[in-house]
């Protein structure tokens, strides 16, 4: 199955969730009430960012368009670095 940019994929929704779980369980998050997963998915020349986290118990996911790498394209490597280097901006702390 090959995504679109208004789709995600189970192999794309699994692993999110499962790293979400995951840090739920561990010490260092036990006070944190937001758990945000930042993940590159890779579709053979085609890529996005995913991002996604719980917000009143409810999953939220938002994906950037699907880019191309079959040729040279530094405006989609541009938006890949800078979804990697940005600094979070959230309180994840906060009460819900």
């Amino acid at each position: 199955m090959v995504a679109k940019d208004s789709t995600i994929l189970h192999g794309e929704l699994f692993p999110i969730v499962r790293i979400m779980i995951t840090q739920f369980w561990k010490r260092k998050f036990a006070h944190q009430m937001v758990s945000p997963v930042l993940i590159i998915s890779l579709m053979g020349f085609k890529a996005r960012v995913i991002e996604a986290y719980f917000e009143d118990q409810t999953l939220v996911m938002r994906p950037t368009n699907m880019y191309g790498f079959t040729h040279a394209n530094p405006a989609a490597f541009k938006t890949f670095v800078q979804w990697y280097m940005g600094p979070p901006i959230e309180d994840t702390i906060r009460a819900s």
